[in-house]
């Protein structure tokens, strides 16, 4: 794997997956950025504007029409490289979506470690910071 210092697009025309709907015709198009990586980046724009394809693309999730990406690797297989001691690798990013989600087939561990070894104490303070161990307590109670 390659890792490079941007994340780019040149040249490049992305659009949501076609489904049917106005969102098919809307295209960001000769699309010529970069993003340094391990920097912050903000985007920024008013609503319908672009900003959610935008990191959709970033993130392999839109279609690329045309043009180069220059995209880290997402998803796929957990990486043999990740472990309790080294779960923030530089070359890998995320994304937070604006609407909330849960994968289905799993439980609240598996969504909040996201296929991550168990550090028990990662785990209390996601818990704690999403405000979720009053919940759980009360679910203990209610079984």
């Amino acid at each position: 794997m390659t890792h490079s210092d941007t994340i780019a697009f040149r040249e490049a025309t992305v659009s949501w997956p076609a489904n049917g709907s106005e969102l098919d015709n809307f295209a960001l198009k000769d699309l010529s950025i970069g993003f340094p990586v391990g920097r912050l980046t903000i985007v920024a724009g008013g609503t319908g504007s672009g900003k959610s394809l935008l990191l959709s693309a970033l993130a392999g999730e839109a279609i690329l029409l045309s043009g180069i990406s220059g995209s880290p690797q997402i998803g796929g297989d957990p990486d043999p490289e990740v472990g309790a001691g080294n779960w923030i690798l530089p070359y890998r990013f995320a994304i937070v979506s604006q609407s909330p989600w849960m994968m289905e087939d799993t439980t609240i561990r598996g969504n909040i470690l996201f296929g991550l070894p168990l550090d028990q104490e990662r785990y209390r303070v996601a818990l704690h910071s999403c405000a979720l161990s009053d919940d759980l307590k009360l679910w203990r109670r209610a079984i």
